[in-house]
């Protein structure tokens, strides 16, 4: 599998890739999932920022949350997920049923999201729980079977790939994947209130700035930047686990409390 975001593959992996992509399945692992009683639900959305890629059940963001808030929080996280993801969930007829009593949505955003959307690639959106691509019939979005993913396509593809990534970072590549973002985040703003009327979003943008395309966010959507909660350097390694950009247990540690105190600020909790 690819080690890189350069958009090159080894071709000794491409073979033992191939035939593990799960064809566009969605799997949540239940177990980052925080359930301590009956009361109102936080629901997570996501890749394994959210996930807790590295940590233990009681090191992730979900645990904390749960800590300080002594509520439910349902971790829906994906490694390697995003946009996509987050409106295949929610949008599925059973999603209030197997979620209940939620309240709140937190869906975290890094930069590479916008790149996982299998519009123009990089070399991420390669990996199996992330090889999901949804195109736009009327008003909803469908899944795309994936051509590339027997051994033989994608090794072709490899070269196809090699050649567009010269050009995977142009502006117009990167402003009609960010329209896509932008349009399935308020589609899942539409499935969380027709599921759960009351309940609020909250688009929380982990140690990145805020950009322009976000103004295009549903209204209703607060937009919020770790930023803003915290001056410490999230690129220290004391806040990434073993030297790689996910977050340690002390960036959650320093974060949370932070976010509880301006969620109840804002009255969003």
């Amino acid at each position: 599998m690819c080690k890189n975001s350069n958009g090159i593959f080894k071709i000794s992996d491409i073979v033992h890739y191939a035939k593990s992509v799960p064809h566009s399945d969605i799997n949540v692992d239940e177990k980052r999932s925080i359930i301590i009683n009956n009361n109102d639900a936080i629901l997570l959305l996501g890749c394994s920022y959210t996930y807790g890629t590295g940590l233990q059940e009681n090191e992730t963001f979900s645990f904390y949350l749960s800590k300080y808030l002594n509520k439910n929080v349902y971790n829906l996280g994906i490694p390697g997920g995003g946009a996509t993801q987050a409106y295949l969930l929610t949008n599925d007829k059973n999603f209030y049923k197997n979620y209940p009593k939620v309240n709140l949505v937190i869906y975290t955003y890094i930069g590479d999201h916008i790149n996982r959307l299998n519009e123009f690639l990089k070399c991420e959106v390669f990996q199996p729980y992330c090889n999901v691509r949804v195109i736009k019939k009327g008003d909803k979005y469908i899944k795309q079977s994936e051509w590339y993913t027997s051994p033989s396509k994608f090794y072709i593809f490899r070269f196809i790939l090699k050649k567009i990534t010269n050009f995977k970072n142009s502006n117009i590549f990167y402003k009609k994947n960010t329209y896509k973002f932008v349009d399935l985040i308020n589609k899942t703003n539409d499935n969380i209130k027709k599921n759960y009327p009351n309940a609020k979003f909250v688009f929380l943008i982990y140690n990145e700035e805020r950009k322009n395309w976000m103004d295009n966010l549903d209204d209703d959507i607060y937009i919020l930047t770790t930023n803003e909660l915290t001056d410490k350097n999230l690129n220290n390694p004391f806040y990434q686990h073993n030297q790689d950009p996910h977050p340690s247990k002390y960036a959650w540690e320093e974060i949370v409390p932070k976010l509880v105190a301006k969620l109840k600020e804002k009255k969003l909790i």
